[in-house]
């Protein structure tokens, strides 16, 4: 019979100590070499029938391998099982020892989801601040749609900030030689814009079709800038192919007509505020529930899962990596001593989230993941058995679960929350 030893080690992990008997090892490794046997094929021998010895003598060390994956596996699913352990992650595997005729032994550490008595989750209050849509907010948003639709016309004159230039060029570096594969054609560029290298705007200032341009830029030497080009002053030869300005509608009944379904400017802007409404409702119900969420965990101390806290503040860090943008060096280990608060609320989060979905039975239907699977369709303009199956091909079907529970749980508790509404009129407006 197994024995199973386990000691608490801190926080959420548990250490086990277990022990498989010797009789039952030497079975599985016996049963794993007849296994071997049946199926194995060697020259001078029929499927089946190679000698006991032969295939001891030859295989002996991949089948004590593989039972001994097996039983490592098997015993710390029966071990968990039995003492009601319920893990984060895949256990850790120490000390293994295996002796033909002894019994298997090795020490697992697993970490457990945390005990929590979770005592306070109701009736919490909070403030839900609802800000009033400003005027200049639907101005604002009204500006960008007449941008979007905004014509490139060309023009016949020298070039001024803010026309767009459709330009060929050829780059040559610092001693005079074309730099294969750094030329292009038919490109557009907006003078002015924040995208280009400094100087190249300044360069193609007051420039006509047909000009030819020789423009110098010097990139510096910092993280960010391609190491063929770093330290170097290059040479644009430019051609100017066009100048085209923006024009645009002016804000009537005219430009109304022009987005369909309107007859009116004023009907554009009713619909403008009444997104604008909606969209700061939804942030304010978002507030809302992640004031409920630290409310509960303030309530219910407990500590976050170690492995859990790591593993999301890697991938925290990876992604502030990716979107690292300074011309300094990324400092991954200040970037984790910085994130790994927010690691750890995320965690705890995530945690207290389940435990409030244990304690009142809240689960997701077959019916609302066709729900969810309809919007999806609908917004990707596919039908629901083509996401269905993308979802299932990309293993995202679990996913698709726990985000919907975290919605229930999350309506739940604001459901159960005393909230308390307060408006008011936003000054600055959009940002």
């Amino acid at each position: 019979m197994m024995k199973v030893e386990i000691e608490e080690s801190g926080g959420t992990k548990r250490k086990l100590r277990i022990e498989v008997p010797a009789s039952e090892v030497d079975e599985q490794l016996k049963n794993e070499l007849v296994r071997l046997q049946r199926d194995l094929k060697m020259p001078g021998f029929r499927k089946g029938k190679v000698p006991t010895d032969l295939v001891r003598k030859k295989f002996s060390e991949a089948a004590r391998r593989e039972v001994t994956e097996r039983i490592v596996r098997e015993a710390c699913m029966n071990a968990l099982r039995e003492h009601d352990l319920k893990p984060i992650a895949a256990p850790e595997i120490h000390d293994l020892e295996f002796k033909e005729g002894q019994p298997l032994c090795f020490r697992a550490i697993v970490e457990v989801w945390p005990d929590i008595e979770l005592n306070q989750y109701k009736g919490l209050k909070a403030t839900r601040e609802v800000a009033a849509v400003a005027e200049e907010d639907v101005n604002r948003r009204l500006e960008m749609l007449r941008q979007m639709r905004a014509e490139l016309v060309p023009v016949d004159r020298a070039a001024a900030n803010g026309d767009f230039l459709i330009v060929d060029y050829d780059v040559f570096g610092d001693d005079d030689q074309p730099m294969e594969g750094r030329g292009v054609r038919n490109h557009m560029i907006e003078l002015g814009s924040e995208g280009l290298v400094n100087g190249f705007s300044e360069g193609l200032m007051g420039a006509k079709v047909g000009d030819n341009p020789t423009i110098r830029v010097s990139f510096p030497e910092e993280e960010g800038v391609h190491p063929d080009v770093a330290g170097k002053t290059l040479k644009f030869w430019v051609k100017v192919n066009a100048v085209k300005e923006k024009q645009l509608s002016e804000l009537n009944d005219d430009f109304a007509k022009e987005l369909g379904n309107y007859d009116r400017l004023e009907d554009v802007r009713r619909d403008i505020r009444t997104g604008l409404e909606q969209e700061i409702s939804f942030e304010a119900d978002r507030r809302v529930r992640e004031i409920l969420v630290d409310d509960v965990i303030r309530a219910n101390p407990f500590e976050a899962p170690e492995s859990m806290v790591g593993n999301l503040l890697e991938a925290i860090v990876r992604d502030a990596e990716r979107e690292h943008q300074s011309g300094e060096a990324f400092d991954a280990e200040k970037a984790r001593a910085a994130l790994k608060p927010v690691a750890v609320r995320h965690s705890k989060r995530f945690v207290v989230l389940r435990e409030v979905a244990k304690r009142e039975s809240l689960v997701v239907t077959p019916e609302e993941v066709d729900a969810r699977i309809m919007v999806l369709a609908k917004q990707a303009r596919q039908s629901p058995d083509e996401v269905r199956k993308k979802i299932e091909t990309d293993d995202s079907m679990d996913q698709l679960r726990g985000d919907l529970l975290e919605e229930k749980v999350l309506r739940f508790l604001m459901e159960q929350a005393d909230v308390e509404n307060v408006y008011g009129q936003q000054t600055g407006g959009e940002k």
